[in-house]
């Protein structure tokens, strides 16, 4: 009888960095628009965080009913990925603008 280890999305644990990743990976975002004064990104860039908020407080209401499903942990997964988009997609609009 061996104890086989559980599906990642059943443990609890695993959401917590995908759900830290979603709130600070848009900070990146803001550090870069503070270090090159490109103040034009900074609006947008505080609406798309307010999304990821609500997204992150969707899943951790989520996990405190005890709710895990394999949707959900792909949902956390895509939250933390989208997260990341506006540091990356600066990084390229300053790359084909300032060359």
């Amino acid at each position: 009888m061996t104890d086989k280890p559980l599906p990642v999305w059943q443990v609890r644990s695993a959401y917590l960095p995908l759900l830290f990743l979603t709130l600070v990976l848009p900070w990146g975002a803001f550090a870069l628009i503070m270090m090159t004064r490109a103040m034009m990104f900074v609006e947008p860039l505080f609406y798309f965080y307010l999304v990821m908020a609500v997204g992150v407080f969707l899943v951790a209401v989520r996990l405190i009913r005890e709710k895990q499903s394999p949707g959900l942990f792909r949902a956390a997964t895509l939250l933390a990925a989208v997260s990341a988009i506006p540091a990356i997609a600066f990084v390229g609009w300053m790359m084909a603008h300032h060359g």
